[in-house]
């Protein structure tokens, strides 16, 4: 699915002549967002959230990650704060 975005907004852009690395940054960081909401979608209990935690690539923060996944309505508010919530928990000791 994410292949089939990525071509229909390529050849969205490249229709309104403004294909450019700025543009190809932002479409690649969205489409990135979108396929990390749908694994934060898919935590449905502290353990599930903890095993996402440690597959967790490292490169980003993944308080921010989730943030940003709520930030642009990809995950719900109410999920946003349970995974905040289990993570702050989890990396705790709790």
């Amino acid at each position: 699915m994410l292949n089939k975005d990525y071509q229909y907004f390529r050849e969205l852009l490249k229709d309104c002549k403004v294909l450019n690395n700025k543009n190809l940054n932002f479409l690649m960081d969205s489409l990135k967002a979108k396929s990390l909401a749908s694994e934060l979608n898919e935590l449905a209990c502290k353990g599930c959230t903890e095993g996402w935690l440690e597959k967790h690539d490292g490169k980003s923060d993944p308080i921010q990650d989730i943030i940003e996944c709520g930030s642009l309505g990809l995950i719900t508010p109410e999920r946003k704060e349970r995974l905040i919530n289990e993570i702050t928990e989890i990396k705790s000791g709790d």
